[in-house]
């Protein structure tokens, strides 16, 4: 696995977000990118991440507005602005940017958990045309083609069986 760490500017003209690409070696099979939970920070999924790397995903990840190291290193932790929701489907569309720049030729999907499902599923109304799969409600229950012949099946067939800790999806 490779990391590296990414910074954009929020769409609140206040705030640098801090991000992570998580790559497996060779060329991805898709890209995820996922949206954390409110009051949360992505590395808090670092197990998932790690799964997915394995099974040969590449994982884009930032912490948002006010949360994590993007709140710490601007000095506002805990302080959303007052943006309000585009705020932050705006800067999940720079992330996005920036994937398919580094990857464009590969399916791409974004899994939210929690407060980020919310974020997913706006998303996937305001900038749907991207993506190419989506989990349905906030667990991976089932993925919904976005398109025919969409590869949601790659993740059910790539992804080790069990439970996630904390949510109540299984991959088989």
């Amino acid at each position: 696995m490779s990391l590296r760490e990414i910074s954009f500017p929020s769409a609140n003209g206040r705030d640098t977000v801090r991000a992570w690409a998580y790559t497996p070696l060779g060329t991805p099979r898709g890209v995820i990118q996922l949206m954390h939970g409110y009051g949360e920070h992505s590395r808090r999924y670092l197990h998932m991440i790690s799964a997915f790397n394995q099974a040969g995903f590449a994982v884009y990840a930032d912490d948002h507005i006010g949360h994590g190291k993007t709140g710490v290193d601007n000095g506002t932790l805990g302080d959303p602005h007052s943006g309000g929701f585009m705020t932050y489907l705006k800067d999940e569309k720079s992330l996005h940017d920036i994937a398919v720049s580094d990857f464009p030729d590969v399916p791409f999907m974004v899994f939210g958990h929690s407060w980020g499902s919310m974020l997913a599923r706006g998303y996937a109304a305001l900038y749907g045309q991207a993506l190419t799969a989506a989990p349905e409600k906030k667990c991976w229950k089932r993925l919904i083609p976005l398109r025919p012949g969409s590869w949601h099946h790659a993740l059910w067939d790539a992804a080790p069986a069990g439970k996630c800790s904390g949510c109540c999806w299984r991959w088989r």
